[in-house]
């Protein structure tokens, strides 16, 4: 779309009055979002402003992300989506005469993490994933702990990431190091952005106490399918939109893109929605919507891939702001 030149005496049609405020609305949520990737600035109450966060973390700039409640997956400095590994995704990577609870290892929980037992001068048990089919990894998350009561001496060495191609494991990289402690707590999200046929994470060269140890385990991958979906929840400070809000539009700052993939948003309180709202049909939009009769609560961002064979971990957002009245 164009800018419009008005001339004198034209008429002037709604729609492309309403295709040029949004360009300036679009430019104006952008530059916010840009700031608050930058440094925090504050946003005025009194329902004058536009509202916006950055994803600096997973809480956001504005620590408005609800992480409990938000589906979308956070990597370094944005949200996408993916699907998390289920335990019916992996087999005959453990030793089941080793590994206690091994349908705990995908869960990310500490409290129902696989229990691997370990006796002085072994290695431990390489983990993971035969998917049975390619799919293209995004993220691998990891967790490995000893509990309190183990004395495990871990000379130097490294948790390493393997892919398997279908017939053989591959060696991808290393994810963390340790030393000589007596007590190990390590976690990270390590992004692979590969094809593969399954995945996998080892750690080498541990050389345990003369008691027996438990190492505890916890592992996931993420992938996009087509059309899948993830929600970014913002808690929304009070003051910041109306209580009789009716239109809004809705501006994220896309870090990937394809054709095929949507953003949406929704505003809602306790007992009233807005309905998903769009953002991305060629350009952030105004939408009208029934009124609201109290201020809204939250806003819900909507980040669904492309159809048919979407490219891994597209689309992605850095940011989102809203203006509302």
């Amino acid at each position: 779309m164009g800018l419009e030149d008005f001339k004198r005496r034209a008429t002037l049609l709604s729609t492309q009055l309403n295709d040029n405020f949004s360009v300036c609305y679009t430019v104006n949520g952008l530059n916010l979002i840009r700031e608050l990737q930058d440094r925090d600035v504050d946003i005025s109450t009194g329902f004058i402003d536009m509202w916006a966060e950055a994803y600096i973390d997973a809480s956001g700039r504005k620590n408005t992300v609800n992480a409990g409640s938000t589906t979308a997956l956070f990597s370094t400095d944005h949200y996408g989506i993916g699907v998390s590994a289920l335990s019916t995704d992996y087999n005959s990577l453990y030793d089941p005469n080793v590994m206690q609870n091994p349908t705990w290892i995908a869960d990310f929980n500490d409290s129902t993490a696989a229990v691997e037992v370990v006796t002085a001068g072994t290695k431990s048990t390489s983990i993971g994933y035969f998917f049975g089919s390619t799919k293209s990894v995004l993220d691998v998350r990891w967790r490995v702990r000893t509990d309190s009561v183990s004395a495990v001496n871990m000379t130097s060495g490294s948790l390493a990431i393997d892919t398997y191609n279908g017939s053989s494991w591959d060696a991808y990289g290393f994810v963390g190091s340790h030393g000589t402690t007596q007590l190990w707590n390590a976690t990270g999200t390590t992004a692979i952005g590969t094809s593969c046929s399954g995945v996998r994470l080892a750690l080498n060269t541990i050389a345990p106490g003369t008691s027996v140890n438990h190492l505890y385990w916890s592992l996931e991958y993420t992938t996009t399918t087509a059309g899948s979906d993830g929600t970014v929840w913002h808690d929304i400070p009070t003051g910041t939109l109306g209580s009789t809000v009716s239109s809004a539009i809705g501006v994220p700052l896309l870090e990937t893109w394809e054709d095929g993939a949507n953003i949406e948003y929704k505003l809602q309180n306790v007992s009233e929605d807005s309905g998903w709202l769009n953002c991305m049909r060629t350009a952030p939009e105004i939408s009208d919507f029934t009124a609201f009769t109290s201020e809204p609560t939250r806003v819900l961002v909507k980040i669904t891939a492309a159809t048919g064979s979407p490219a891994a971990g597209v689309p992605t957002i850095k940011g989102f702001s809203l203006l509302s009245k």
